[in-house]
């Protein structure tokens, strides 16, 4: 969905995209199931990091980037190295983001 919306550069449906998102972690829970909950984490900040990018804007991308690392930790707890790697590449991939925009 997420990727489908910036490819488009259709902000708004990134904003849906991350409510959906939303909507499913009041069921996919951290504590009921860590690492389906860190997936949608994930996929959540990295509709965050598309929206900064169509935007401009580092503050959905300083969003994105407190979920995606909360999704690292779980990754990291329950021991799925890969998840955790690709978790990581978006992680690095927003702060880049962050670092470049003007000050």
């Amino acid at each position: 969905l997420a990727d489908w919306a910036f490819a488009e550069g259709n902000a708004e449906q990134l904003k849906s995209a991350i409510a959906a998102y939303r909507s499913v972690l009041e069921v996919y829970t951290r504590k009921d199931l860590p690492v389906e909950w860190a997936s949608v984490q994930v996929r959540a900040g990295s509709a965050y990091y598309y929206l900064a990018i169509l935007q401009n804007s580092a503050q959905p991308a300083q969003e994105g980037r407190v979920i995606v690392a909360a999704a690292i930790e779980v990754f990291a707890a329950e021991n799925k190295p890969q998840s955790a790697a690709a978790a990581k590449a978006i992680l690095a991939a927003i702060d880049k983001f962050i670092s470049e925009l003007p000050r």
